[in-house]
C-alpha cells in the first residue's frame, strides 16, 4: 500500500490503564474512509496470517 494521509474527527471511547484507547471516527472524506478500510483489511490479514502460522509451528512441534 502506497502512504496516504487522512484527515478525520475523532473521540477517544474508551482508554485502559496501559495507555491504549479506542477512538471512534466521524466527518471522513468517502475516499479517506475508502482507505482506511482498506488498510484495516491488510492489518486483518497479516495478523491472521501470522496467527495462522504460529499455530502451523505449534501443531509441528507435537507431532514425532
Amino acid at each position: 500500500m502506497e502512504p496516504y494521509r487522512i484527515e478525520a474527527r475523532g473521540e477517544v471511547v474508551w482508554a485502559d490503564a496501559e495507555g491504549r484507547m479506542g477512538i471512534k471516527l466521524s466527518h471522513m472524506p468517502d475516499e479517506a474512509e475508502r482507505r482506511y478500510t482498506e488498510w484495516l483489511d491488510v492489518l486483518h490479514a497479516q495478523h491472521e496470517f501470522r496467527r495462522r502460522t504460529e499455530e502451523a509451528k505449534a501443531m509441528q512441534a507435537l507431532m514425532p
